[in-house]
């Protein structure tokens, strides 16, 4: 069909449907590569919507505003069009890209989850996390000591000198390939047992530090986070022999001031 043989509705379903096309091949680059699984969550929603927004929002629209069979300058009309949406579609693609999570640290209680864009700012060479094996984004542990005090207050430290532990790519150990080294393996079954485990789904519950995601998952050391939910605080529980003890204790000082005030 001619394109001066449409109408304004004509031009922008065409238009929408196009764009259609093209959301759903980048949808599928989205889910499946940059934001597999649970990563949707952490980032791939806002991705999503800042494609879609783009591609079946912007152009189309503006399709629908500026189509006039008789304008003479329609052609170049639609051409700036295209032109601004592939403009605005490619930043958002990128960012989008950018954003995505390349890495996953388990570090003491804590799943880190670093996007790319956090190892380009520190000029941290990607080839690094390239090397390690698995698919992205990379299933790491820190070659620390077995002491949480030790790492909680590097932690601390470091975080204070302006470069937190999670990016000190030289303590770097790959998690999917720990059973090979008995001294990984011990590591990793310490940072393990600090955490809570669910038997029916045989993963462990933990917070994320995310920029997108600030509950929990509940992480596997073959495939990463598998399920997810709200995070709560769950207190040691305390010996019941040395707590109604305690109770004792505290009743018999209280006994004295009881009958003083009496």
């Amino acid at each position: 069909m001619h394109l001066r043989g449409l109408n304004r509705w004509q031009a922008f379903m065409i238009h929408l449907g196009i764009s259609a096309a093209i959301f759903i091949v980048l949808l599928a680059i989205i889910v499946v590569i940059w934001y597999p699984g649970v990563f949707i969550h952490l980032g791939g929603w806002q991705g999503i919507q800042i494609v879609a927004v783009v591609d079946l929002v912007l152009g189309p629209l503006l399709t629908l505003i500026v189509f006039n069979p008789v304008k003479k300058s329609l052609p170049m009309d639609l051409s700036i069009i295209a032109a601004i949406q592939i403009a605005c579609l490619g930043y958002g693609v990128w960012v989008v890209e950018q954003q995505r999570p390349f890495a996953q640290i388990l570090l003491d209680d804590t799943l880190f989850v670093i996007p790319k864009a956090d190892y380009i700012e520190r000029e941290i060479d990607l080839d690094i996390l390239a090397n390690i094996p698995g698919p992205s984004p990379k299933l790491i542990m820190l070659d620390l000591p077995n002491d949480h005090t030790m790492i909680a207050v590097k932690l601390v430290k470091d975080l204070f000198s302006g470069n937190p532990l999670q990016y000190h790519t030289d303590l770097y150990l790959p998690i999917t390939t720990a059973n090979e080294n008995s001294l990984h393996q011990e590591k990793l079954a310490w940072r393990l047992a600090r955490l809570s485990h669910n038997k029916d789904k045989n993963c462990y519950w933990l917070p994320v530090d995310s920029a997108h995601y600030s509950d929990a998952v509940c992480f596997t050391p073959d495939k990463g986070p598998i399920a997810m939910r709200p995070y709560s605080y769950e207190p040691p529980k305390l010996d019941t022999e040395a707590t109604e003890g305690e109770a004792e204790s505290t009743e018999s000082e209280a006994e004295p001031v009881e009958r003083k005030l009496n």
